[in-house]
């Protein structure tokens, strides 16, 4: 019986440390339209995609930023320190969208701006 509860012990310990330090993976490139020296996969990366990267520490949110507008589509994958609601503004005809999310790979999605 003490094997038993010392193991579970353990193991509740180690789970608790695995969750405080675990790395978040997300999405990290800039796709900008029509210049060929951007990630065109960035637009809407598939999971299992090499643009699929660990975060520095204290960044647990993973990022997405599109704007499009006169000049052009943009998008933009990275990881944050704060959570962001979904939120979108326009100024001058430009309509940028950014918000975060938790999970890890999460910022694959194209959202409608």
């Amino acid at each position: 019986m003490y094997q038993e509860t010392r193991n579970s012990a353990i193991l509740f310990l180690l789970g608790l440390f695995n969750c405080n330090v675990m790395a978040r993976d997300c999405f990290q490139c800039s796709y900008i339209e029509g210049l060929s020296s951007t990630q065109r996969d960035c637009k809407e990366p598939a999971s299992t995609s090499a643009l699929l990267k660990n975060c520095p520490a204290g960044q647990n949110y993973c990022l997405t930023v599109t704007s499009n507008g006169p000049a052009g589509n943009t998008v933009t994958r990275g990881c944050s320190s704060n959570a962001v609601p979904y939120d979108c503004l326009t100024i001058l005809g430009e309509r940028s969208c950014t918000s975060t999310c938790k999970e890890s790979g999460c910022n694959n999605k194209v959202f409608a701006n």
